[in-house]
């Protein structure tokens, strides 16, 4: 029985099979990989005296203090909800009312279940107005200073934040994008996860990704003209052409957003 549920205990006609300790060896790094990877961003954040060592991008959020607020807080976000997930799925294989529950499908013409609705609405919910509700304030109170000492306009504080807000819901977005879609995954098998439904959750993500790249990007299409610094200047020529400052900033988001549209 218990591992019907979990596949952490082998039946005794398989006790010692290649399979199952293959299963479970992949099945905890999959696990470990989750708190390793706020490890490794906690690092950047907080251990990591010299700025760009160990970070090959441009734009590297988590080496500035500023950022260390917003970043925490879609971190918060991203593991909690993953969390709750993980303690959904494990009470709908202990409890079968509940999987019955979440198993059934409300529409005839379609196989969509009661879960996949309800985790995804969560998640659009949770991505959007809880990634927004978390940060917003901050951002106003670190930006309304830099607005008042170069006189520029209210509306493009505004913008500027929506801009930062709409990237931070899609940096969370693009996490759980990248969770296990294999059709023979060890984590999913273990939490009873349906290979349809992580592939139809997989491309429901990418709906939302979608479009909060068109509102990142019409965000900051705004927040630049409304800015007092010329257009092509704030997007198209590089100052100093070095990498690692956000001096490519905005033509590496050009190219990362035709990607995005492309995927």
């Amino acid at each position: 029985m218990v591992y019907e549920t979990l596949r952490l205990v082998p039946p005794p006609s398989v006790a010692f099979s290649r399979r199952w300790y293959f299963d479970v060896t992949i099945l905890g790094l999959s696990f470990l990989s989750f708190p390793a990877s706020w490890v490794f961003i906690y690092y950047h954040q907080h251990a990591n005296d010299e700025k760009g060592q160990g970070c090959f991008a441009d734009a590297c959020e988590e080496e500035y203090e500023f950022n260390n607020f917003n970043v925490d807080q879609c971190l918060y976000i991203f593991y909690g909800y993953l969390l709750v997930t993980l303690f959904g799925l494990l009470l709908a294989r202990l409890v079968p009312a509940v999987g019955r529950v979440l198993a059934h499908t409300p529409y005839r013409a379609s196989t969509v279940t009661v879960g996949e609705l309800a985790w995804f609405s969560v998640l659009t919910f949770l991505t959007t107005f809880g990634v927004g509700a978390a940060n917003w304030g901050y951002f106003w109170s670190q930006m309304s200073d830099y607005i008042d000492l170069y006189s520029e306009p209210w509306l493009q504080l505004v913008m500027q934040i929506l801009a930062c807000l709409t990237g931070l819901m899609l940096a969370v977005a693009f996490g759980f994008a990248m969770l296990p879609v294999a059709k023979y995954s060890p984590l999913n098998d273990a939490l009873g996860v349906p290979y349809t439904a992580s592939v139809r959750m997989h491309q429901w993500i990418g709906y939302l990704i979608f479009w909060l790249t068109m509102a990142h990007f019409i965000t900051s299409l705004l927040m630049a003209f409304l800015s007092s610094e010329p257009v092509d200047v704030q997007w198209f020529q590089v100052s100093i052409p070095e990498w690692g400052d956000y001096n490519y900033f905005y033509p590496t988001g050009f190219v990362s957003m035709v990607f995005i549209c492309l995927v």
